[in-house]
Parts: C-alpha cells; sequence; structure tokens
C-alpha cells in the first residue's frame, strides 16, 4: 500500500512539472511494428525536421491495455504554430489516432503521466535543436 502511495505521488508531481510548459497540441501515435525508444527518438527528429514550428516534445510510451505485447504513443507538442493531423501523419508516416488541441494543460498532463512509475514505461522531454 505505501508503494503505491509513492507511486501516484510521483506520478501526480510530474503531471504538476510537464503542465507547466507551454504544450499545444495533444497525439497518440501507433505503428505497426513493434515499438521502441529507438523509433521514438526517430519520430521527435522527424517532426522538428518538417518545419512545423515544434520546439518541444514530450513523449511516454505505454503498454496497451488490450494487448500487453503493444505499445503506443502520447506525445505533447510545444509550438507556435497550428498544425493538422495530416501534417503529422505526413512527417511521421505512421498512425496518428487522437490529435487535438490542448483544453486543459493540467489534465492531459496528468493522463500522460499517469504510469510514470510503473515498470517499463518510457518518456522524455525533447527540445529543438537550436
Amino acid at each position: 500500500m505505501e508503494q503505491l502511495k509513492k507511486n501516484t505521488s510521483l506520478s501526480r508531481e510530474y503531471g504538476q512539472f510537464i503542465s507547466q510548459f507551454d504544450w499545444r497540441y495533444f497525439m497518440t501515435c501507433r505503428h505497426r511494428y513493434k515499438l521502441s525508444e529507438k523509433t521514438i527518438r526517430k519520430w521527435t527528429d522527424k517532426l522538428f525536421k518538417a518545419s512545423l514550428s515544434i520546439s518541444r516534445i514530450y513523449w511516454v510510451m505505454e503498454r496497451d491495455k488490450a494487448d500487453m505485447t503493444s505499445k503506443h504513443v502520447h506525445m505533447l507538442l510545444e509550438c507556435s504554430e497550428e498544425i493538422t493531423q495530416n501534417q503529422l501523419k505526413t512527417a511521421l508516416n505512421t498512425s496518428v489516432g487522437d490529435f487535438d488541441e490542448l483544453r486543459s494543460k493540467t489534465a492531459v498532463s496528468n493522463y500522460v503521466t499517469k504510469f510514470i512509475s510503473s515498470h517499463n514505461i518510457e518518456y522524455d522531454i525533447v527540445d529543438a535543436k537550436s
């Protein structure tokens, strides 16, 4: 029980930290092949190079509930211009499921950090290279 409280507290605190950034968009990506950290790092590079005005990306890779061998990625994007779902699909050449402009940074930040203290969760904040 004590460990559960610590994990919940860590997730909440990290959610508060993430909510301090100027995120504009939330998206969820899936891939037809097995996802790895290397794949996500390639995706972040592609997004920065796609001239979409993205300055920072937070990503977290989680296991799917329905299939524990499969994973998906949530991303928060910080950018100065409007982006469409089609632009992201084209840049990444993968399925972009959920995509929306943020209405509540706090709610979305808590959502993307809900499993941050679980095993096999990978995440990062990446800034565009100047």
